[in-house]
């Protein structure tokens, strides 16, 4: 259920656990949902279109890799 969702959702939070999501569908409820657990997460949503998801994945992992250092 969407209840017990976020209670994990929370239990990773405490735990460090950053939770990114990748959104292929734009329906209303599920955006509703997606933007709850970004909000309590802190972690990231990328809202994409199953043509476009590789590009996402290589813009972030690009980026994420030049601000690591690495």
């Amino acid at each position: 259920t969407i209840a017990e969702t976020l209670r994990e959702v929370s239990r990773c939070t405490r735990d460090g656990i950053t939770i990114n999501t990748f959104m292929l569908e734009r329906s209303r409820s599920l955006t509703h949902f997606v933007d709850r657990m970004t909000r309590l997460n802190r972690g990231r949503a990328f809202y994409a279109t199953p043509e476009r998801l590789g590009e996402y994945i290589l813009v972030d992992y690009v980026g994420r890799r030049g601000s690591a250092g690495g």
